[in-house]
């Protein structure tokens, strides 16, 4: 749903670009805008290999466009690439710094690569960042394995939920004490 109001916005930017007048021509597409459109035609066909192409050659043309490298960033992150996906992600975080989605995609990101301390500072530079990752857990059913109930209790210290954090953390088994994340937050908890 939102890929294709992102494409509808990029198609009315762009048809605004053909139409705009400058001098009494209108403004040509790039090279870069065909591709990124051929990439978003290919996505919708479920052709996903074939739209990072796509990306990757409008990305040379246009390396400038947030939409566009945020794209690529997910592309990479749906195929499981989550190193290439990261290396996306803060490209486009420096473009739009702040930007909402990218942020709370960099947070997921950094959690499934498993560094939840980066994660949850992550969601605490999106206003209401912490919260809504919280409500997104809950809300799928809860903390399947060990490192999102540290996830879990990490949110809830963002938000100064300290019960709620320490409750969380009791739910993180003993296969996860050898851990350095286990023992700071046992400290941050003051759980023994």
């Amino acid at each position: 749903m939102i890929r294709k109001l992102v494409f509808c916005i990029v198609l009315l930017v762009l048809a605004g670009a053909c139409t705009s007048t400058g001098g009494g021509k209108g403004k040509k597409l790039e090279t870069g805008d065909y591709a990124f459109i051929r990439g978003m035609n290919l996505y919708e066909k479920d052709q996903k290999h074939e739209a990072l192409d796509e990306y990757l050659k409008a990305y040379r043309k246009t390396p400038k466009n947030a939409t566009l490298v945020r794209e690529i960033a997910l592309l990479y992150g749906e195929f499981g690439d989550y190193d290439h996906a990261l290396e996306y992600f803060q490209k486009a975080e420096k473009l739009e710094p702040g930007d909402r989605n990218t942020l709370e995609n960099l947070g997921y990101l950094y959690h499934k690569k498993g560094d939840n301390k980066k994660a949850a500072a992550t969601f605490a530079r999106i206003p209401g960042g912490s919260r809504a990752a919280i409500e997104n857990i809950l809300r799928e059913g809860g903390a399947e394995d060990d490192s999102l109930y540290a996830l879990l209790t990490r949110l809830y210290l963002n938000v100064g939920e300290k019960e709620n954090a320490r409750n969380s953390f009791r739910l993180v088994s003993d296969r996860y004490q050898g851990t350095e994340d286990y023992k700071e937050l046992a400290v941050l908890t003051h759980r023994p």
